[in-house]
């Protein structure tokens, strides 16, 4: 201790560091804990045994409880073999530090399989994430939660991956990476509902109270969600939610590149977070649920009411951008592939955001808050809206600003706007292209009610009222039909691939939508497909 610092003073038992930097003490102590950081492999197979020491690969440990029981340091790493399969959970229980967190992950030949743990529908989770491990990375892993079969047997609380809640304090540093999680057999059914299985109430028995991954906390910063495979679960996809009201929410929180599929819930769903980022994500087939009919394979979920692709509530300036959302079923209500939900403030933006086949239509808007700016721009939607206009709702619902999106419609029906309180719509279109390539059956009422319809191009149908500017001709897009039958895999995909895929819905040379937009102030940067935003005419649709 004496060769640390220069000038310390020992009294007693006491150490005293007179001119000693508080912070420059941390990083010392820091590095200390991190030069002892050790890696420790684990085999489900007999060549495990927790009498070893764990710490060599051909002396690994075999059990999960060995590990939930084991204090771990900032810097250490828990590997499970590939191929091998755990059943119970995963507890984790011990804080990492900045630059050294404490890594979950797996080793051994990349041919084989991600480590599996299967909770076998006993536990809450597969992965259970203490509050106060902040720092820590959960990756590569292969989880389920489910009894025998995901169509059968008692719905319950059941995650794949859960960060726990806590009364008070923050938990930072999280990273959920590249983890596959299937079979989750959560509950799917709507609040104040019985759940499949069920014979008694209960006020979390619910569908916003699980999910393939799940935070659930106080409070959390720094939180990334990456690289996910989410798929055929009864829950939704993924749920992040803080509870600790104006300073407990979540701050820096990013949401990328996962993948969800066939979920008997909502795909995305974000509450309380101050300026979350969700960006690069699919979401395939939300809502397989049966709803109030009898539920049987290849259903996943039942009694649920309403879904939604990707939402946020709750929230603080939300961004939604280069999201992928397809085959969102309506079940009774919603079945959107956005939303504006309820509660939000500051600006909620849904921007460069690609959709198509989602039965309810393009975009929910339940709220009309004062502090709240809604911007929905740069977005193409294909065919959204089979079963728009069921009970009230449409295509569009609510308040927001519209623009410089595209509308494209080839299955003979319109863009039908939400028809009672409180979603009727209203809100300012600016610079849109409505595409219809058969005629509709019900022709759509667009200015009306409250609703501002300037500089859009309509394509195929001729509306009454289009509004001021209206560009009433073919928009010219360079290849439609190719860029229609564009639907992404259940797997990431880059920015670059996106925009090269839906390259047909720029314009040509000589469209009528050339510099005949309305000027939109704080516009963002660029346009779909990046080309900057100068300052000159804008054009209609999302093409510059």
């Amino acid at each position: 201790m004496l060769k640390w610092f220069q000038g310390q003073v020992t009294v007693g038992f006491r150490i005293v560091f007179p001119r000693m930097r508080l912070g420059y003490l941390f990083l010392i102590l820091a590095a200390a804990q991190v030069s002892q950081a050790a890696d420790y492999f684990i085999d489900s197979s007999s060549s495990g045994n927790d009498s070893h020491p764990g710490t060599r690969k051909d002396r690994p440990w075999r059990t999960l409880s060995k590990v939930n029981d084991t204090r771990f340091l900032p810097g250490d790493r828990i590997l499970f073999k590939r191929g091998g399969v755990w059943q119970g959970f995963l507890s984790v229980n011990d804080p990492g530090i900045p630059g050294a967190p404490i890594v979950f992950s797996n080793y051994g030949e990349t041919s084989a399989a991600k480590p599996a743990i299967d909770a076998r529908g006993e536990h809450v989770a597969a992965v259970f994430v203490k509050p106060e491990a902040s720092h820590c990375r959960i990756e590569g892993l292969r989880l389920t939660n489910c009894q025998d079969s995901i169509f059968t047997g008692p719905e319950a609380q059941r995650c794949g991956i859960l960060l726990a809640y806590s009364d008070s304090g923050t938990t930072t540093g999280i990273q959920l990476v590249g983890n596959e999680i299937f079979h989750i057999e959560g509950y799917s059914n709507k609040p104040d509902t019985i759940p499949r299985g069920g014979v008694a109430m209960d006020p979390n028995q619910h569908q916003y109270a699980n999910a393939g991954i799940y935070v659930r906390s106080f409070s959390t910063s720094k939180l990334l969600i990456e690289g996910n495979d989410i798929r055929d679960s009864t829950c939704a996809g993924v749920i992040v939610q803080a509870f600790g009201g104006r300073t407990g929410r979540g701050f820096e929180t990013l949401v990328q590149y996962n993948s969800i599929s066939n979920v008997g819930a909502d795909g995305i769903i974000l509450i309380n977070q101050t300026a979350p980022l969700i960006q690069y994500n699919s979401c395939i087939g939300a809502g397989n649920n049966s709803g109030k009919s009898p539920q049987l394979a290849p259903v996943l979920g039942s009694n649920g009411s309403a879904v939604v692709g990707m939402w946020a509530r709750g929230c603080d300036s939300a961004l939604f951008q280069y999201n992928y959302c397809e085959g969102t079923r309506k079940i009774q209500y919603d079945g959107q592939a956005w939303d504006f939900d309820l509660d939000n403030k500051g600006t909620l933006i849904y921007q460069f955001n690609y959709s198509r086949d989602n039965e309810g239509g393009f975009l929910l808007s339940t709220g009309k808050e004062l502090d709240l700016t809604k911007i929905c721009r740069y977005n193409i939607s294909v065919n959204d809206g089979a079963k728009q206009n069921l009970d009230g709702q449409g295509f569009f619902n609510r308040h927001a600003d519209y623009h410089n999106n595209v509308f494209y419609r080839d299955d003979g029906k319109g863009f039908e706007m939400a028809s009672y309180e409180p979603l009727a719509v209203t809100g300012v279109f600016s610079n849109n292209i409505f595409y219809l390539g058969a005629p509709a059956a019900v022709p759509t009422v667009y200015q009306d009610g409250g609703r501002i319809f300037r500089n859009n191009l309509f394509f195929g149908h001729q509306p009454a009222s289009p509004g001021e500017q209206a560009q009433l001709a073919d928009p010219r897009f360079r290849a439609a039909s190719s860029a229609v039958r564009f639907k992404p895999a259940a797997h990431p995909f880059t920015r670059e691939s996106f925009r090269k895929a839906l390259a047909g819905f720029q314009v040509d040379e000589k469209s009528p939508c050339i510099d005949n937009g309305a000027s939109i102030p704080s516009n963002g940067t660029g346009d779909f497909w990046g080309n900057p935003l100068d300052g000159s005419p804008s054009n209609i649709g999302a093409h510059e």
